[in-house]
């Protein structure tokens, strides 16, 4: 059991740095601030350099990350999209950056205790995601 959950564990690690991805790479392109931009472009690369470890553990255990459905996508996308129809400013969109940080620490910390038998290894991968996202909240905490 405990490799199931270490692979379930290391499933949602790696779609939660790729909707961080995703959504750090939708803002980016919103604003005009060259500042914000940078930072959102740091985060990506954050967030690549956790997917690699996690891509790299779950091909160790025999398996490949699971890409979400494309509905997953265009939710996000669209989400984005209307939250930022009419306000584009910096301190609204760093608002919303730090509001899907929240939801991924969330998520996180709930997919640590729902697969309770992961190995430490994957369970390390999850609390760098969640001091990854931690740290984003509180850089992004200087756009508001």
């Amino acid at each position: 059991m405990e490799e199931n959950d270490n692979i379930r564990l290391l499933h949602h690690v790696y779609q939660n740095t790729k909707v961080g991805m995703n959504s750090a790479d939708l803002i980016s392109k919103k604003t005009d601030d060259p500042n914000f931009r940078k930072e959102l472009d740091n985060y990506i690369l954050d967030y690549q350099t956790l997917q690699k470890k996690v891509s790299d553990e779950l091909t160790d255990l025999g398996t490949v990350p699971h890409e979400k459905p494309n509905s997953e996508k265009i939710k996000t996308w669209s989400m984005l999209q209307m939250s930022t129809i009419s306000k584009k400013n910096t301190a609204h969109l760093a608002e919303l950056m730090i509001t899907g940080s929240t939801m991924g620490i969330s998520q996180t910390t709930q997919d640590v205790k729902k697969y309770n038998l992961a190995g430490d290894h994957a369970k390390q991968l999850a609390s760098d995601l969640i001091t990854l996202q931690q740290e984003h909240i509180d850089r992004l905490k200087t756009f508001l």
